[in-house]
């Protein structure tokens, strides 16, 4: 080859192929790519000198044939006869050489894509098994946007992305979600859907359609008018044989130089169907868990009604015992379900009779007894409710157990005390002694700190007391 020609690398199946020929015909080829680089494939193709095959590699177009290269390139091939001139043969191996090339590289080139594909196939697979893993008992909405936000962002790679979750009002969709590019997305958008063709970068591409596209960055909930791809996938679902849309997720820019690949829609469109059926389960059980929540605070409006002294009392309870166990990192799952035991906590004392929940006077032995039932008496109305979080039942039965073992109504200690029932007792027996009761005055918020300190390890759980005072020394316990 000349000096001036650099020779270049050809796939290994293509060149053993090419070999192989050139074996039966007794001679050398020579392969040249899209960018002129040559290279000489044939027995004895480099024991021959440069000089005789430069004298036999003329630049004569008519001794060159065109092929397709691996990888979907251009290039060609000829005979390169050891001789000063070309048989009449050399043409028809070039021509068989030429056809052996190009098929043979269609034929990579399209195991390679298959490859490529059935890659990117099982990437979808297992991208979509873990989301669904990922997804399911996801009981708040947000948590369920966030979690589903962070699967496509995961695996789609964009400098920013929200999800938007119809609300009360079917036409308005809600910013529940985003990430990244502070203030690119608006906090609502308004679609008219009963004429949603009018919205057809929004509607028309994204709401109606069941599948991503990318869409019309002008009207789809910027703050600003940016120039830049925005891949739109739909979160919809069906609901007795209606499609019904909750929403979108939004993915914009793509990172990197190229824009959405069609491989990135169809994930953000299976995504986008995991995490509708999420985001529809969360939010039947928020509306389940507002109906349960007005019924409860309809019992603890009834319990208060009876007694004037403890209106309230539930209430505050709960604030002290959740802001107790936030600080010590409880989830969201626990507080949720503590939120529930502590406002009714007492609920057993409408099992209690008025005489002696009312009395004004000491409650004789009898009247004591009746009264320390209340734990039981609520913990059993409680378990007739399917599906409660444990800390539910155990809050209302344990918040009058006693570290050290003399509490009621089951004499536990320590440890065995659960947490929920731990928590709630050292926030009821705080404002039970700061608040005005029939026989007695409330005393001082410190005046009631320094007693419970004093009974530490004995009544109160000492961590979660230490924890309580903490919290009362930096003015986030408040007595209201």
């Amino acid at each position: 080859m000349t000096s001036d020609t650099q020779a270049f690398s050809l796939r290994s199946d293509v060149r053993a192929m090419l070999q192989d020929l050139a074996l039966k015909a007794g001679r050398i080829f020579i392969v040249r790519d899209g960018e002129g680089r040559e290279l000489a494939i044939g027995s004895g193709a480099s024991g021959h000198s440069q000089e005789s095959l430069t004298r036999s590699r003329s630049d004569d177009p008519d001794l060159w044939r065109p092929v397709t290269l691996p990888g979907g390139g251009g290039g060609a091939v000829r005979v390169a006869s050891t001789g000063l001139r070309f048989e009449a043969a050399d043409t028809a191996w070039t021509v068989a050489a030429a056809s052996l090339i190009t098929s043979t590289s269609r034929l990579v080139n399209e195991t390679d894509s298959l490859s490529a594909e059935l890659a990117r196939v099982y990437e979808e697979l297992s991208v979509l098994h873990g989301s669904g893993a990922a997804l399911v008992g996801s009981d708040s909405l947000q948590t369920t946007c966030q979690r589903t936000l962070a699967l496509a962002t995961r695996h789609i790679p964009a400098r920013a992305a929200a999800i938007y979750v119809r609300g009360a009002d079917e036409h308005v969709f809600n910013l529940t979600a985003h990430n990244g590019a502070a203030g690119l997305w608006m906090p609502e958008v308004r679609i008219n859907l009963d004429s949603p063709r009018r919205h057809p970068s929004l509607s028309g591409q994204c709401l109606l359609s069941e599948r991503a596209s990318v869409v019309d960055l002008a009207s789809v909930g910027f703050a600003h008018n940016v120039s830049a791809s925005l891949l739109c996938a739909p979160l919809c679902v069906d609901l007795g044989g209606e499609h019904v849309a909750l929403g979108w997720l939004a993915l914009y820019e793509r990172i990197g130089d190229d824009p959405f690949l069609s491989h990135d829609a169809k994930l953000a469109t299976a995504l986008a169907a995991q995490g509708a059926v999420a985001i529809a389960n969360s939010q039947l059980v928020e509306e389940r868990r507002g109906l349960l929540m007005g019924t409860i605070r309809s019992l603890v409006s009834a319990l208060d009604a009876k007694d004037q002294y403890t209106h309230g009392h539930s209430r505050r309870v709960t604030e002290h015992s959740l802001r107790v166990a936030g600080a010590l990192g409880l989830p969201a799952v626990d507080l949720d379900a503590l939120e529930l035991a502590g406002l009714l906590h007492d609920i057993g004392k409408i099992g209690v009779p008025d005489r002696v929940l009312l009395k004004t006077g000491t409650l004789d032995d009898e009247e004591w007894e009746q009264m320390k039932r209340h734990p039981v008496i609520g913990s059993s109305i409680i378990a007739t409710v399917p599906g409660l979080h444990p800390f539910v039942s155990e809050g209302i039965r344990f918040h009058h157990e006693r570290y050290d073992g003399r509490g009621y109504p089951d004499h536990l200690s320590g440890d065995e005390i659960p947490l929920a029932g731990r928590l709630i007792s050292v926030g009821d027996c705080f404002d039970a002694m700061t608040t005005d009761r029939p026989y007695r005055s409330g005393m001082a918020p410190a005046e009631a700190i320094a007693r419970m300190l004093l009974v530490s390890g004995q009544q109160f759980d000492p961590d979660i007391l230490r924890e309580f005072v903490r919290l009362f020394k930096a003015g986030l316990i408040r007595q209201s």
